[in-house]
């Protein structure tokens, strides 16, 4: 039985999603499900956001192609909602632990820490809007016009 060329189209672009590790597609049902997206989308969502708010100087060895394709693909099979719940609640930690190692500095260092933090972060925010730029057009600026609408 041979597939129609859009169908060939989907699958093609549905292995491009998994280029860490999984070896064998699974099918398109199952491909996208909340098990898939916690064991291997999120995953590598997680380590990219880490790098881009640990990343100090220098180049930094990230796929902007394979990060835009997860979130993209998370947004087309409806995982919004969970992505930008696990996305938030990331950043919410990630600011929380910066407030407590800020509150353990000593005086003199206080302020050096502070422009190191919040340089280092917007640097990582800058990158992070691009990755999620798909997630913003297509989930958060709808949400947002939704409750206007509402008002």
């Amino acid at each position: 039985m041979r597939l129609r060329p859009r169908y060939t189209r989907a699958f093609i672009c549905l292995t491009n999603v998994f280029p860490f590790g999984v070896s064998d597609m699974e099918p398109l049902s199952v491909a996208m499900s909340e098990d898939v997206y916690g064991r291997l989308l999120w995953p590598q969502l997680e380590q990219t956001l880490q790098q881009m708010l640990h990343f100090r100087s220098g180049r930094c060895s990230i796929s902007f192609e394979q990060v835009y394709s997860c979130v993209y693909k998370c947004v087309c099979f409806h995982l919004s909602d969970r992505l930008f719940c696990d996305l938030k609640a990331f950043i919410d930690e990630y600011l929380v632990q910066r407030a407590l190692e800020l509150k353990e500095c000593k005086e003199t260092d206080l302020l050096l820490r502070f422009e190191d933090l919040s340089g280092t972060y917007r640097h990582a925010l800058q990158q992070i809007s691009l990755v999620f730029k798909y997630l913003n057009r297509f989930y958060v600026e709808p949400k947002l016009q939704d409750r206007k609408s509402v008002v």
